[in-house]
């Protein structure tokens, strides 16, 4: 299993700007470069990177970036991370989507690349406290109701006890929790992880649990790969369950695959030929794919894969279309990781 890179649209306006955007994308590096071309106005690029949930990297002036993101934002829980690095790489600023973005997490990234300082603003990251909307994140859960996250990050803050109650199917937790997180059975603890958004007042988490396999041609754009989902699933739903595409390694460096993932806000993972044979299952098996791939069937087996961890059965099976195939798994339990 392997977690593939991920796209950042990086802009730079002088010649020190696109030296140092070759300083950092390196073979090394976790991100492929989407540049923004001297043709195309600015703000319509900050559009397209908004309305695709791609991270931005600005090269060049915090005020620049500043004017040109500010009409696009809107929801803490799906604004595109933005981080300002200035053209000589002294320093990395995340400005939007800190936390659930992990813009703070870019921008860290960013300045070890280059040796930068990352000025990191946020309260609970200065006072080294729990950020409990980068560990829904990090578990890929949604978030039902973001205005309760500043509740619950204030008695972090106060280093007072966060209580927690969770009543969501085949749960288990791994990692050192904080201290000062304990148990509770009231009905409205200060964090209830739940199946359900239950309109109490805590801060609802919600695991996701939907696995998407995907197989395609070589060169299928983010635009068809999309359509095809689109036919398949309801975007709405899909946005609030899934938490994972999956495929075959020989599909790692897949761009429509690779900016699917990010539009949905989910880690593309992919598994090899042996890693896929070893899951069972009755599948639907094509001979073209196996003379291809090696195994008879992509997206039935990487569905399963990718949400296998505790269990996991299909809930769409193979549905194909113009060189691409589909399938939807759950998974049966969740490991959460503090």
């Amino acid at each position: 299993m392997t977690k593939t890179k991920k796209i950042l649209r990086t802009i730079y306006f002088t010649e020190n700007g696109k030296n140092l955007a070759e300083k950092i994308f390196t073979d090394e590096f976790d991100y492929l470069p989407e540049y923004r071309t001297s043709e195309k106005p600015i703000k319509q690029w900050v559009r397209e990177s908004f309305e695709c949930h791609l991270p931005v990297l600005f090269i060049g002036a915090t005020g620049i970036a500043v004017r040109e993101i500010a009409p696009f934002i809107q929801n803490k829980l799906t604004d595109s991370a933005v981080v300002v690095m200035d053209e000589l790489g002294k320093y990395a600023i995340p400005i939007l989507s800190g936390h659930y973005g992990r813009a703070n997490r870019l921008a860290q990234i960013l300045a070890s690349k280059t040796n930068a300082i990352p000025v990191i603003t946020t309260a609970t990251d200065i006072n080294k406290v729990y950020a409990i909307d980068e560990f829904a994140a990090a578990n890929q859960m949604r978030i039902a109701d973001k205005s309760r996250i500043k509740n619950v990050s204030k008695k972090f803050l106060d280093n007072t006890n966060v209580t927690l109650k969770y009543s969501s199917k085949g749960i288990s937790f791994t990692g050192q929790r904080p201290d000062n997180i304990i148990d509770s059975t009231s009905d409205e603890p200060d964090i209830i992880i739940t199946d359900y958004a239950l309109g109490s007042s805590s801060l609802e988490l919600i695991p996701k649990r939907i696995v998407l396999g995907i197989g395609c041609k070589k060169g299928k754009s983010f635009e068809e790969l999309k359509s095809f989902v689109d036919k398949q699933c309801n975007e709405t739903d899909l946005m609030q369950h899934i938490c994972a595409i999956c495929s075959i390694d020989l599909k790692a460096e897949e761009y429509g695959l690779i900016k699917l993932s990010q539009y949905y806000q989910v880690p593309f993972i992919t598994f090899s030929s042996d890693e896929l044979k070893k899951i069972k299952g009755d599948f639907e098996e094509s001979e073209f794919v196996k003379e291809t791939t090696g195994i008879g069937n992509v997206c039935e087996r990487a569905a399963i894969a990718g949400a296998s961890e505790t269990g996991s059965h299909l809930i769409k099976n193979k549905v194909s279309e113009n060189g691409m195939t589909l399938a939807m798994a759950k998974k049966d339990g969740i490991i959460i990781r503090w």
